[in-house]
């Protein structure tokens, strides 16, 4: 079962680019390419890895390879058709008389593109550019591409070109410096007799590619292509059929050498497998599509129509941020916030330059894996807990010698092995105890941590990977939690003060701020729900006590003007004396749920006490929305018996209404059931501006193409159609009263869903494992209540009177018409 056929979604172009901005782009999850076609009929391929880390922890490009054709003039840019093939991710290029194809394979990192000439032979040259071409120093403004080794900025090296053999272009960049030991030693995190900085996972790191190609003659028999220089190979003669390969590969070696036999060694593997590679393609890109859909009965009809139809908007949105997740998500380290592996060149620099540099924000990053649970794209999440979980020597390290105390806790912004950025530590470390960071974005900013751990915990719950709890979950868990318990003090009640902290980086000193109490609420409760039988008695009453002393949700009065009071109580304490506190408010209003803000609302406080002053454009009090879910519609109230209305009036006043980028403003809409609310932003954010590729979108705050942007769309949109509480499943909770939808989407217990909603009618409900229709709830449309599903059930009239249920339990498909059961007849079905 493929689901629904995406191909509808292909993006063709019948006009070359005069850049890379002008690209498509394919990839296996770890080697990737910008594709495209230039005025002169030349192909492009821009390649990327995601494991090609210089000396300095940027991420730099393996090269550009150009594959020409002559005679050239009346080919590919006459008639030219340029499609995008989602189903198998490849890139088919027509022209008079000529046609390429372009793929890489998910089995190898080799990219592998055929020429075929319909009539008269054709001669092909392939080409490399190399622009590290000598040592430099970096021009005024490129080292931001090099943030977070800035204490340390070195020369950028070149390239090595081989000059044989005289079959194949080869060229590598190898990492004959690195900045790992001296920011592992400047924040004191090298450990015990130096262990942790013993494995330097930048020094001698190897990475490039070769490039072959081969010709048949009229007898099948081939010939490979012949070097002209050290750039640039041509076929012997010219032919109807010619194959490129590029084969891409990244180690740290002890010498070139030893990396040289590995590439040689791939280089085989890919010659040798040609057949099965090809096949195993096709079948992973199949098995990929048919995890999940979201189908808005757009029709090939509306393509052909001069405006795209919002619901072609969203849908061909939803499709692509899938299609370049799964382009780029499978490699060593997880995907770039900023760019991607997809990144063109600009801003007057080289293909290497890209704002932000190398290291991972937790806040940027997070946001294009949330989506990854309920599309069932599991596979894609190993990266980002690998790298946080294989850097937890370092983090329990940095908790030890900074605090003096157990646990563990990543800071917001880290390379890939675990430091804090160089210059954000502070490069001059004179008079400054050890744990004081300069930077004050992030020097208290500890939520990641509590958000990695929810998502950790929803995975285990998605796929029942035990494997992945015991090796990674648990202790996690145990790190995380130790640290916020061993790290802060107890107020005169004996409950947790969660001081010095901020709330993301716009408050930057704050007292038990929401962040930390709404995201250890979820994750202590969450744990103690899953990972109870896997605990030793001491963990699980560990959790528990630390449950007990959890501060009070913070909230306040929020004024007319929709902005929160951060009034400055009568009689601070003298620590707190410049700081903001939230005017007294009810802790349990009694006012029935509003869609609209009330003149005096009750609202959600970024913390107990705060520094008003804003330095930057999050809404802090939104994340007990999302992501900690602590008020989601169909949610009873927990925790402190907040009312639903609460978290909806904090909503509706928050103080960023901005929404682009990172901002989630649109998951927390469709998490409150905010369902036009949610559909609006959905849809403004698909159609943001984008590079001649639609999904490419226009940096926000980070870099071209922005990924934030479609990531929160893709993942409002599926909270908009399914989410869950613990292992209750509820469908369509924020969908239009008058919407159309079918999707197949995931949630807990390993349970796929199928649902069909027609002019906000429920229609059609499947779901697997059959035993969990039992956990599903629905409902017609935004005013209408849930109603827990069944074949027994009395549906509420809001899901239609002629609702069919796959109910395996009960031997096929159910209906129900008027309020009565009956099974579906072989010819109704």
């Amino acid at each position: 079962d493929t689901g629904r056929d995406v191909s509808l979604h292909n993006i063709v172009w019948r006009k070359p680019s005069n850049s890379s901005a002008g690209s498509m782009p394919i990839g296996n999850g770890d080697l990737a390419a910008n594709v495209w076609v230039d005025g002169n009929g030349d192909v492009n391929c821009l390649l990327a890895k995601g494991d090609a880390w210089s000396g300095l922890g940027r991420l730099l490009k393996i090269g550009l390879v150009t594959i020409s054709i002559s005679p050239r003039a009346p080919l590919l840019v006459k008639d030219l058709e340029q499609i995008l093939q989602l189903t198998n991710a490849s890139i088919r290029i027509h022209g008079k008389e000529v046609e390429l194809e372009v793929s890489i394979d998910v089995s190898s990192n080799t990219l592998r593109a055929t020429v075929t000439a319909s009539t008269h032979p054709v001669t092909v040259d392939v080409s490399i550019h190399i622009w590290r071409n000598r040592t430099r120093s970096f021009l005024p403004g490129e080292s931001s591409s090099a943030y977070g080794s800035t204490c340390y900025l070195h020369q950028l090296y070149p390239d090595t070109l081989l000059s044989a053999p005289m079959n194949s272009l080869i060229w590598f960049h190898r990492n004959n410096y690195s900045v790992f030991r001296p920011i592992m030693q400047l924040q004191h995190l090298c450990g015990d007799k130096q262990k942790l900085c013993e494995q330097d996972p930048l020094l001698n790191r190897t990475f490039g590619a070769s490039v072959r190609g081969e010709s048949w003659d009229e007898g099948g028999d081939p010939a490979s292509f012949e070097r002209r220089s050290d750039t640039t190979l041509r076929s012997q003669y010219a032919s109807l059929q010619h194959s490129i390969s590029i084969v891409a590969h990244t180690a740290v070696t002890r010498d070139v050498s030893s990396w040289l036999t590995e590439l040689k060694s791939t280089e085989n593997q890919a010659h040798n497998s040609q057949t099965t590679a090809k096949l195993q393609h096709s079948s992973w890109w199949a098995g990929f599509w048919s995890r999940s859909f979201v189908d808005l009965a757009c029709k090939p009809a509306d393509y052909r129509e001069k405006t795209l139809s919002d619901a072609c908007w969203i849908e061909r949105g939803w499709v692509l941020e899938r299609y370049m997740q799964a382009c780029s998500g499978r490699g060593e380290q997880p995907i770039k916030f900023n760019g991607n592996l997809f990144t063109v060149g600009g801003d007057g620099f080289d293909y290497d330059f890209r704002t932000w540099g190398g290291m991972y924000w937790w806040q940027n990053t997070r946001l294009l894996y949330w989506g990854m649970l309920s599309s069932g794209d599991f596979d894609l999440m190993t990266p980002l807990f690998s790298m946080y979980a294989s850097t937890m020597p370092v983090h329990k390290e940095r908790a030890a010698r900074w605090y003096g105390h157990a646990g563990a806790s990543f800071p917001e912004v880290m390379h890939f092995w675990g430091s804090m950025a160089d210059a954000g530590y502070g490069c001059d470390r004179r008079q400054k105890p050890v744990w004081r960071v300069d930077n004050t974005y992030g020097r208290e900013l500890r939520t990641g941590n509590l958000e990695l751990l929810l998502m950790g915990l929803d995975y285990l719950e998605f796929t029942g990977d035990w494997t992945f709890a015991r090796e990674i979950l648990i202790p996690m868990a145990n790190e995380t939690i130790t640290f916020y318990v061993e790290h802060y003090s107890r107020d005169i009640q004996g409950l947790l003060e969660i001081s010095p902290a901020q709330c993301l980086e716009t408050f930057h000193k704050a007292i038990n701020p929401i962040t930390e109490i709404a995201g250890l609420h979820q994750t202590l409760s969450t744990i103690i729900r899953i990972l109870g039988a896997e605990l030793s008695l001491e963990h699980r009453e560990f959790y528990t006590e630390a449950l007990k002393i959890l501060p009070r949700i913070p909230l306040t009065a929020a004024s007319s003007d929709h902005n929160l009071r951060n009034q400055t109580p009568a009689s601070p304490s003298p620590s707190h004396s410049r700081w903001s506190k939230p005017e007294p408010a009810d802790t349990a209003p009694s006012t029935p749920l509003n869609p609209h803000a009330t003149s005096t609302a009750t609202v959600l406080a970024p913390a107990q006490v705060w520094d008003p002053h804003a330095s930057n454009i999050e809404n802090p009090e939104l994340y007990a929305i999302f992501p900690f879910r602590l008020f989601q519609t169909g949610k009873k109230p927990l925790v402190d018996h907040i009312p639903m209305h609460v978290a909806v009036d904090s909503y509706l006043r928050r103080r960023i209404q901005y929404d682009q980028g990172w901002m989630q403003n649109p998951i927390q809409a469709a998490s409150l059931g905010l369902a036009d609310e949610a559909l609006r932003l959905v849809s403004a954010r698909f159609k943001q501006p984008a590079l001649r590729f639609p999904g490419f979108y226009l940096r926000s705050f980070d870099y071209t193409p922005d990924c934030d942007n479609g990531a929160v769309a893709r993942a409002a949109l599926q909270h908009m159609l399914i989410h869950h509480d613990a292992r209750k499943i509820f469908l369509f909770p924020a969908w239009p009263g008058n919407g159309s939808a079918s999707f197949r989407l995931h949630a807990p217990y390993e349970t796929t869903v199928e649902a069909t909603c027609v002019d906000g009618v429920v229609s059609e409900i499947e779901v697997q494992p059959p035993e969990r229709l039992l956990d599903v709830a629905s409902r017609g449309g935004v005013s209408s209540q849930f109603t827990t599903l069944g074949p027994q059930s009395n549906v509420h009239s809001a899901l239609g009177h002629n609702l069919k249920i796959r109910a395996e339990q009960r031997g096929g498909w159910w209906k129900r018409r008027g309020g009565a059961w009956s099974k579906v007849t072989a010819c109704e079905e």
